[in-house]
């Protein structure tokens, strides 16, 4: 169903792979505790995209790595990276070694202007449900790649306006191209 979305060579029929306690297991369905792990996910991110280790607090260096010769074309993985995005992110914390790897796309949910652009069209950016996440990843999200120095661009869209989030080699944000603000009568 989404081979390559989330990376990483995974059992059959697991979704990604997280440390999840098994008390979030408990009275909750397949789809709520799926839904519970990404949350838990997409917490996570905010704090790395502040620098901040969830876990202890101490500082999270990030660097990018992109498949030079990345094809997804319909969907599908690329042949070389067996994934779907072509720029992944590389977050780990100096001190306890906590750390994540994600699709740059997931990393741009943790910002607070992509929050609040996607808060006005009612996702909750920390907790959207599984087909709002896949939805955003395959649909509303386009990732540029530009050279010398590397420059990564992950671009939202929603139906008439787009907020756009550039990067340098190590995650730090260059620039924020937020939405117009609409014109209120």
């Amino acid at each position: 169903m989404c081979d390559g979305l989330f990376g990483d060579e995974i059992p059959e029929g697991m979704v990604y792979f997280a440390n999840y306690p098994a008390a979030g297991l408990v009275d909750r369905s397949t789809q709520e505790a799926a839904e519970a792990g990404l949350f838990r996910c997409l917490l996570d991110q905010a704090y790395l995209m502040q620098g901040v280790c969830r876990e202890c607090g101490g500082h999270v260096d990030a660097t990018l790595s992109v498949c030079e010769d990345h094809d997804s074309a319909g969907g599908h993985q690329c042949g070389a990276c067996g994934t779907r995005s072509p720029v992944w992110a590389d977050q780990r914390c100096r001190t306890c070694g906590f750390g994540k790897r994600l699709p740059i796309e997931l990393c741009c949910l943790g910002l607070t202007p992509v929050i609040g652009f996607l808060d006005d069209r009612e996702i909750n950016a920390f907790a959207p449900t599984f087909e709002e996440i896949v939805n955003l990843l395959e649909v509303h999200s386009e990732t540029s790649v530009s050279g010398d120095p590397l420059a990564v661009t992950v671009t939202i869209s929603g139906e008439r306006e787009s907020v756009s989030v550039e990067f340098d080699e190590e995650m730090n944000i260059r620039s924020i191209d937020r939405p117009t603000a609409k014109a209120v009568d």
